[in-house]
């Protein structure tokens, strides 16, 4: 869309702003506005961001409920969400799944329905805090994860596996921010959000790492646990490149990656099951390392 440019005074220029997004977005004389400059563009936003309003969840309408109805909502970024469901089990498992999400409560509730509400103030302030959490959190899961297997205690990885659900509630968060209010950089939102997906999916591989040795309680090889060292060493390699610039380390994210990739495939056709079961996970968790280094150079480009 265009919009002339006229002039107040002797040294004001003032642009008028477009009905519909005015509309959308609530905006009233007297509202303040962010201004920030990219290059030779210059980004208006307003402070509260969009607003979803709200929405429902119709068991008439999907013909059955399942839980992860609630993430779809949330990270839409609604901010109330009318539920309905059949069975009293529906609304157990509801209330099972809402601490995960950051500021949700159920408001009110009656007979097949309840009302869940965002009570907190999403903010994009906090977006940079809880994605550096998900990185530590990711090397904290990993190294344990490890060190549990080596050491064979195979009970103490069923606590490690908790830790993939507070990696879903920071990546939940991020990406309701990411939809409310978009990135610092608004042309790199959508990248943004692909980093924060891959991060919650290489998190679930670290919680099948977890099921897999808590339940056969078999321990994996010396050689496949090396490797495993070596991917932490490379997790964690970018995770300090993606917060500080290093020409060696990028190197070594692009390096690296196919060569532990190359070692790990000759456990799958081994006959050990367990380290085949290991190496496919470790495979894919490599991979999605070695991915996110693309995404890394496409938001600090």
């Amino acid at each position: 869309m265009n919009r002339k440019v006229n002039r107040v005074g002797h040294n004001t220029l003032t642009v008028s702003l477009p009905a519909k997004w005015v509309k959308k977005l609530g905006i009233r004389p007297g509202d303040n506005l962010s201004l920030f400059e990219q290059g030779s563009d210059l980004v208006i936003r307003h402070a509260t961001g969009v607003t979803w309003g709200k929405t429902k969840i119709d068991i008439h309408k999907f013909g059955f409920f399942h839980q992860n109805f609630l993430s779809n909502v949330y990270h839409l970024g609604f901010d109330e969400v009318e539920v309905h469901f059949k069975e009293d089990k529906e609304f157990n498992h509801i209330q099972a799944r809402l601490p995960q999400y950051i500021g949700f409560e159920i408001v009110d509730q009656g007979e097949n329905y309840c009302v869940i509400k965002d009570i907190s103030q999403t903010s994009e302030l906090e977006f940079d805090n809880v994605l550096r959490r998900t990185f530590i959190l990711l090397i904290e899961m990993s190294e344990k994860c490890e060190e549990a297997i080596r050491k064979k205690e195979f009970e103490r990885l069923k606590e490690i596996r908790l830790l993939e659900s507070m990696n879903n509630k920071f990546t939940d968060y991020c990406r309701r921010i990411l939809n409310k209010k978009g990135y610092a950089d608004s042309r790199k939102t959508n990248v943004v959000y692909t980093l924060v997906h891959d991060l919650e999916r290489i998190g679930d591989e670290y919680k099948r790492i977890c099921d897999h040795f808590s339940r056969e309680r078999r321990p994996a090889s010396k050689e496949i646990l090396d490797l495993y060292h070596q991917l932490n060493l490379y997790l964690r390699t970018f995770y300090e490149l993606f917060y500080k610039y290093n020409k060696e380390k990028l190197e070594t994210i692009l390096k690296e990656g196919q060569g532990i990739v190359e070692q790990l495939n000759r456990f799958l056709i081994g006959k050990n099951k367990d380290d085949a079961i290991l190496a496919h996970h470790l495979i894919y968790i490599t991979i999605g390392v070695y991915d996110l280094s693309y995404i890394y150079i496409e938001i600090f480009l």
